[in-house]
């Protein structure tokens, strides 16, 4: 009897899911394809920045590598996020013999404003002043912050 056994880089988690970014971070969460005496050596997270969530006429940045983390691992918290940024995640598997596809584009992360770190600080209040073809001039005053 002669088996067969074909090897190839592994194909990419299944589940992948994000946890809110509203408050500038999010946890990462996926499980294994079948069958699990094939485990990946490592995951790779990638990520990448979108110009907005609507439908924008810029071109789609590529994906950067966020993090590799163990095969053994579930789960990744991704700290630190810029407000106001819309975020894009995938993933994929890594073996010995290479990087897998990657993932289904996760649902998009949408960062807040920043958190108030002070219950007194200054904010810029704008006004428009003149609109024109050409752009948009705002006269800045600086508005204290009510408690």
């Amino acid at each position: 009897m002669l088996f067969l056994s074909v090897l190839g880089a592994p194909l990419p988690p299944i589940n992948v899911q994000l946890t809110d970014c509203s408050n500038h971070s999010t946890t990462i969460t996926w499980d294994l394809r079948l069958p699990l005496d094939i485990l990946p050596g490592a995951f790779i997270i990638e990520w990448r920045l979108k110009p907005n969530p609507s439908r924008s006429m810029l071109p789609e940045l590529a994906f950067s590598k966020l993090a590799e983390i163990p095969g053994s691992n579930r789960s990744y918290l991704v700290n630190n996020l810029e407000p106001w940024r819309y975020i894009e995640f995938r993933m994929r598997a890594k073996n010995s013999l290479g990087e897998g596809f990657p993932s289904k584009l996760l649902g998009g992360c949408i960062t807040s404003a920043k958190k108030r770190k002070y219950k007194d600080h200054h904010l810029l209040k704008t006004d428009p002043v003149m609109i024109s073809r050409s752009g948009i001039l705002l006269a800045l005053q600086r508005k204290e912050w009510g408690v």
